[in-house]
C-alpha cells in the first residue's frame, strides 16, 4: 500500500492488485485485501469508520465509481455520448453527498444520465458542489489512486492551515473570483469553474477561442468580442513580457508593430 501526498483535505491510496502493481485492483479485492499475516481486511470499511474520514471512493469496473460514507453509498456512472460525458447517480442508504434532500439537486438522483453542465448548475449550491463530475474526472486519470479518501472538517492530512484544498466540500470548492481590467464592466457572473478562465482570458485579449469538441469551460464575458482595442492588448502583452519575461499570452500581440508605434 502506498499513500500519496495529494492535498490538504484528501489523498489517494495506491494498492497492488492480485497480480502486482501493474494491475488495477478491483473493488472486490480492495474489500478483501490480503495482509502479511494471511488474513483479509476490508480497506473501505476500515477507513470510513475512522472519525476523521468523511468520504471514500473507489473504481467499480469501467467508468463507474462507488462512493461511501458512514451511513450510505452511491454509484456514479459515466457514459460518453459523442464528445459529451453524461453522468448518473444512484444512492443506497443515506445519500453520501446529500443531493437527495437538496431542493435543486434531488431531481438528478434517479439513476438517469445527465450532462455535466446540468450537474454543475443543480449542485452548485449544495454542500458538495459538482462532486460527481469532479470524481468522474479524477478516476479517469490513469495516475489516479485506487482509493480516494476525503477528510472531514476540521481534520486534514497536513499541518492545520487557515485554508484548505483537495476535498469535495463547499468550503474548498467555493472561492471568490474577481476580474478587473480595461473594458470590464461591473457585474456578477454567477457560479464559475476554473476551466472557464481559459476562454475568458482569450476573449479579453480579443483572441477567438479555438473550436475544440472536447473543450470544457465557457467565456464568462459572453460573446467572443474584444473588450478593448488591439493596441491596448499589444501594450499589455508587451509590458507583461518585460516584467515577467515570457508570458504565454505575449504570442497574441504583434511586438514588431508595437515597438515601431512606441
Amino acid at each position: 500500500i502506498y499513500i500519496s501526498n495529494r492535498g490538504v483535505s484528501s489523498t489517494f491510496i495506491y494498492t497492488a492488485g492480485e497480480e502486482g502493481w501493474e494491475e488495477i485492483p478491483t473493488l472486490e479485492h480492495l474489500r478483501n485485501f490480503p495482509t502479511k499475516r494471511g488474513k483479509f481486511v476490508d480497506l473501505v470499511e476500515a477507513i470510513i469508520e475512522e472519525e476523521a474520514v468523511d468520504l471514500v471512493a473507489a473504481r467499480e469496473g469501467m467508468e463507474k465509481i462507488r462512493l461511501f460514507s458512514k451511513t450510505g453509498e452511491a454509484l456514479i456512472s459515466l457514459v460518453q455520448i459523442g464528445n459529451d460525458p453524461f453522468i448518473s447517480y444512484t444512492v443506497r442508504g443515506e445519500d453520501p453527498l446529500a443531493y437527495a434532500s437538496h431542493p435543486s439537486a434531488r431531481e438528478l438522483v434517479n439513476g438517469r444520465p445527465y450532462g455535466t453542465p446540468l450537474w454543475f448548475q443543480k449542485t452548485a449550491a449544495t454542500e458538495y458542489p459538482n462532486a460527481v463530475v469532479e470524481m468522474a474526472h479524477l478516476f479517469r486519470d490513469p495516475r489516479a489512486g485506487d482509493l480516494l479518501v476525503i477528510a472531514k472538517e476540521p481534520w486534514g492530512f497536513r499541518t492545520p492551515k487557515a485554508g484548505t484544498h483537495g476535498s469535495l466540500g463547499r468550503s474548498d470548492m467555493h472561492i471568490p473570483l474577481w476580474i478587473a481590467g480595461p473594458g470590464i464592466s461591473k457585474k456578477r457572473f454567477g457560479a464559475a469553474q476554473s476551466v472557464d478562465l481559459y476562454p475568458t482570458v482569450l476573449s479579453w485579449f480579443g483572441i477567438e477561442t479555438p473550436t475544440l469538441k472536447s473543450q470544457e469551460g465557457k467565456n464568462l464575458f459572453g460573446p467572443q468580442t474584444a473588450l478593448h482595442s488591439q493596441k491596448t492588448s499589444d501594450t499589455l502583452a508587451f509590458l507583461e513580457r518585460e516584467i515577467m519575461n515570457h508570458p504565454s499570452l505575449y504570442k497574441a500581440a504583434q511586438p514588431e508593430r508595437l515597438i515601431q508605434e512606441m
